[in-house]
């Protein structure tokens, strides 16, 4: 007669917890775009966050008019540095080579992300860490 009781409180008082936002799944882990659920196991958050960076980016690319009348198309590297509480700094084009406004273009996309955030980097005994991210935007003609 005890396990209906103890099914009953479990669930009472599991709800009322909330669920880590960044959750520690080990020591030397990378920073996890948010837009996951909490409690996913490690590779899975890590596909989720890649997927859903990279499609927000790509939501708020915008090909700059003259790059696209000269039908210049190519792959743009940004760099930047998630902090320990999350957010996004020291933004940089590192790699432009077709110029025409889409280092600009791609610099912007990414910084869009700020509103979103990260989980930060985690190191030695799962504290947060700096961590330099750096990632490359494509541009293709339709």
């Amino acid at each position: 007669m005890h396990f209906p009781i103890l099914m009953v409180w479990m669930l009472l008082t599991t709800g009322s917890q909330p669920l880590d936002e960044c959750p520690c799944f080990a020591e030397g882990q990378r920073p996890i775009f948010k837009g996951c659920d909490p409690g996913t196991i490690y590779g899975d958050y890590l596909e989720c966050s890649t997927a859903a960076f990279f499609k927000d980016i790509y939501a708020n690319l915008h090909y700059p008019d003259e790059a696209a009348k000269l039908g210049l198309q190519g792959t743009v590297i940004i760099s930047f540095d998630v902090l320990e509480d999350g957010t996004m700094a020291h933004f940089e084009v590192k790699r432009d080579d077709q110029g025409h406004g889409l280092g600009e273009a791609a610099l912007e996309a990414v910084k869009g992300l700020s509103s979103k955030g990260f989980c930060p980097a985690r190191g030695e005994a799962c504290a947060p860490v700096v961590y330099k991210m750096t990632v490359p935007v494509g541009f293709k003609l339709k």
